[in-house]
């Protein structure tokens, strides 16, 4: 519309059809206006998807990686290099490259894209943000729209929302394309052992030392109760990281921004501690002696136990998602579940893209059991045939979340999604998460874990 603002942003659910909106509007762009410039900025793991789907309706489209980016470099031109006519889809991790970026940012657009527009990190915001600039108008795209990336994106004042609900989406006759499917949550109460609440209490003690001003001391505190929140496994890499981390070290912004769990941004670098480095190291240490003298990981059990009541329920074929914050967490179960005769597929930021691709192919075909971390969010996956979900972590944000959730809750769903989620019951200080309020307001199981 001639009459909107410069900058749009579509919000809905995952599922419900912002690609195809996008889609829509490229096609109408270079009906009008033939040799256009138009870019999309997304997620690597859905230019594919992206292109796919200009181009069935007939809409040029281009990736471009660096080799193609090098291409357009060589070849002898006035004018910009960037190619009218067409959409040239970057990964937004390849646009914020400070050559790639300056590039874009030269360039006249007619129309830039940024789909699943959620992004965190500084320098994927200052490039969008300077590309921006040059772009004539701009479509946001995100299911979970963070008005702080926002407001450090554009101004308020010059954005139009545009926004639609799963029950506005009708056919042709005016029903619903989304059956009613409803989510059922099921709290697993499990109890801490003696060993496990001594070593949450060296955690704690940690913690406190490494809080402070900045923002990565603020978050280290944080990233140290998940990771004891989670597992063993995901525990001892971050103390361990602490350890090796007291010395500067430099490492690139690329290098973490593909890295899966937090706890490996937040524990890489120059350790900043309020407190000594002697004492964070000896309250490290013996958080690392306690978790040695751990012996029964009283949340694996409740899960074990979980997971043998669900193989041995009678009914149809079962598909379950195990959603972890942690790669280690995630290797950790993989092989508890093969220990117990399960074959589970995993997906996570460790594998390439064609392994992950693959994964989630088997997985939907035949498999039963997947374990995965966040990174399947950026993936373009459907999970609208899954019974169970089990949030081994819950994520601490309630925008990731509902990505997560919006994987699942897809047109074409028939059945209700058992939704599972652990519940420490002599432990104070278990995350009050704000991501829970979103399962909350599903309908809870009765359900009752490992009591230790």
């Amino acid at each position: 519309s001639t009459s909107s603002k410069r900058i749009v942003l579509l919000r809905a659910a995952v599922g419900l059809g912002k690609s195809a909106a996008l889609a829509g509007v490229a096609l109408r762009l270079f009906r009008d206006r033939p040799t256009a410039r138009s870019l999309a900025l997304v997620p690597r793991a859905l230019q594919s998807q992206f292109a796919d789907r200009l181009k069935r309706i007939e809409v040029p489209a281009c990736i471009v990686d660096r080799y193609v980016f090098r291409e357009l470099l060589d070849v002898p031109s006035d004018v910009a290099i960037w190619p009218a006519g067409t959409v040239s889809i970057l990964s937004v991790d390849f646009a914020k490259q400070e050559d790639v970026r300056d590039s874009l940012a030269q360039c006249h657009w007619d129309m830039l894209f940024v789909d699943e527009s959620h992004f965190a990190g500084s320098s994927r915001t200052e490039a969008i943000r300077r590309i921006g600039k040059s772009a004539e108008r701009i479509i946001l795209s995100t299911a979970t729209p963070d008005p702080v990336q926002l407001s450090r994106l554009f101004p308020s004042e010059d954005i139009t929302v545009v926004g639609w609900q799963r029950d506005q989406i009708v056919d042709l006759d005016g029903k619903p394309l989304f059956a009613a499917s409803p989510r059922v949550l099921h709290e697993i109460s499990f109890a801490f052992n003696e060993e496990e609440i001594s070593l949450r209490e060296a955690v704690t003690e940690l913690g406190d030392l490494l809080g402070g001003d900045s923002d990565v001391m603020k978050w280290r505190p944080a990233v140290v109760a998940s990771a004891a929140d989670s597992s063993p496994a995901a525990l001892e890499g971050v103390l361990r990281r602490l350890l090796a981390r007291m010395a500067p070290l430099d490492i690139p912004d690329e290098e973490l921004d593909f890295l899966d769990d937090p706890a490996e941004r937040a524990t890489t670098g120059q350790l900043e501690v309020g407190a000594s480095e002697e004492d964070v190291s000896a309250i490290a240490r013996r958080a690392l002696q306690r978790l040695e003298e751990v012996k029964v990981d009283s949340k694996l059990s409740a899960f074990s136990t979980l997971l043998a009541g669900m193989t041995q329920r009678g009914g149809p074929a079962r598909k379950t998602v195990i959603l972890t914050e942690f790669t280690a967490t995630l290797f950790y179960l993989a092989a508890d579940l093969e220990e117990h005769k399960n074959r589970p597929l995993l997906v996570h930021g460790g594998m390439t893209f064609d392994e992950r691709v693959r994964s989630l192919h088997e997985f939907s075909s035949v498999g039963e059991i997947l374990v995965a971390t966040r990174t399947m969010v950026e993936m373009a996956v459907d999970f609208r045939n899954a019974t169970d979900l089990i949030l081994y972590d819950v994520p601490r944000f309630r925008r990731t979340l509902a990505q997560v959730l919006g994987r699942f809750d897809r047109i074409g769903r028939a059945t209700e999604l058992n939704i599972y989620v652990f519940k420490a019951t002599n432990a104070s200080d278990w995350p009050s998460l704000e991501s829970l309020e979103l399962l909350q307001k599903s309908r809870v199981g009765s359900d009752e874990g490992s009591q230790r």
